[in-house]
């Protein structure tokens, strides 16, 4: 059972792709009052203690709590309430701990807290400077890379240390022509790194012929890499479809709203966290009840296509977001995934 707590709607960054269309994000970070968009302590515990009795119920082992928001590490006090709050009640599961961040206020005192509790750590970093920098924002509207680079001991230090991490890209139009060197650049951190496409914006056929290249230029590199290194040198996107493509069948891991959800500062729990900002899809609330997804085995969207024995089509969110079923995706999700399944079977296979 894995549960994302939104710890906070605020943000010390104005990403154009986050920013631009949500309005509980405009809640200026440098603000000390604590207001409607921050999950309080009572919230979040019995947001825990919800989820552990119904893994329990489930026979399941481990509970993963996930810190998100916003920015989680503006709450870094409350992470270690919870986390305190974990290792001294709850003996009946294996709480574990993860989190989501910019990386722009991990300092050395973050670092050696997540090392001590093992967490693990997805780190938002766009690339190389000249791609970040095109999205991640300040308040002040400039680059955020300067603070990435700020940090940039303590991050090396707990992904060497841990070995518990990932590095998590987003690519949008106006960096797509970046990717080559920006995943080059992310590889030097030693940590798997997870590309995924912004795909609220509005991609043109000329975007698409740009990352096609861009991506058939990296394959060669990171089939060099990956022969020397091992598994080791890990693209998470590129690892999954190998996989697929070579055990013929389908690697589902999206689990949004059947062991996997979020739960909103207010108690309410959707399917996963970006459900919330986009949908009014709330399953429940943590102080009444709540519901699952129900999937429909049956559903034939994807028969004539050739890669449905390999293709997952995983994201619920963006399949409910533009076809409105969360099992028929989007014709533009369905052109990236023929592209990534192309050139990763031209190149390895």
């Amino acid at each position: 059972m894995v549960i994302d707590l939104i710890l906070t709607g605020k943000c010390n960054l104005r990403c154009k792709y986050c920013f631009e269309n949500r309005e509980n994000c405009k809640v200026n970070s440098r603000d000390e009052h604590v207001d409607s968009s921050d999950m309080n302590y009572e919230t979040a515990i019995k947001s825990i203690e919800y989820f552990k009795n119904i893994a329990i119920k489930n026979r399941e082992s481990i509970l993963q709590i996930n810190f998100f928001g916003g920015e989680p590490l503006l709450k870094f006090n409350i992470i270690k309430d919870i986390v305190n709050y974990c290792n001294k009640n709850i003996d009946d599961i294996e709480c574990v701990f993860s989190m989501t961040t910019n990386a722009t206020l991990f300092n050395e005192e973050i670092c050696d807290y997540c090392i001590e509790n093992n967490f693990t750590i997805m780190f938002s970093i766009d690339g190389n400077k000249l791609s970040h920098n095109k999205n991640r924002l300040t308040n002040n509207s400039e680059g955020s890379f300067y603070l990435i680079e700020k940090n940039l001991n303590f991050i090396t230090k707990f992904i060497n240390t841990s070995k518990k991490s990932q590095i998590k890209y987003i690519l949008n139009p106006n960096n797509i022509n970046y990717f080559y060197e920006s995943m080059i650049y992310l590889s030097k951190f030693n940590s798997p790194i997870s590309f995924d496409f912004n795909y609220e914006e509005l991609w043109k056929q000329e975007d698409i012929n740009i990352f096609q290249k861009e991506f058939e230029k990296y394959l060669k590199f990171y089939k060099e890499k990956r022969e020397i290194i091992g598994s080791e040198f890990n693209s998470i996107e590129i690892e999954r479809i190998l996989k697929s493509l070579s055990n013929y069948e389908i690697n589902k891991y999206c689990n949004a709203g059947e062991t996997m959800f979020a739960i909103n500062f207010n108690g309410d729990i959707y399917p996963c966290s970006r459900f919330i900002l986009e949908t009014n899809e709330s399953l429940g609330n943590i102080y009444k009840n709540h519901k699952t997804i129900e999937l429909q085995n049956n559903i034939n969207y994807c028969d004539e296509c050739s890669l449905k024995n390999y293709c997952n089509a995983q994201c619920k969110f963006i399949n409910k977001l533009y076809t409105g079923s969360i099992l028929k995706p989007p014709k533009f999700f369905c052109d990236i995934q023929k592209i990534l399944f192309y050139y990763i079977y031209k190149t390895f296979i």
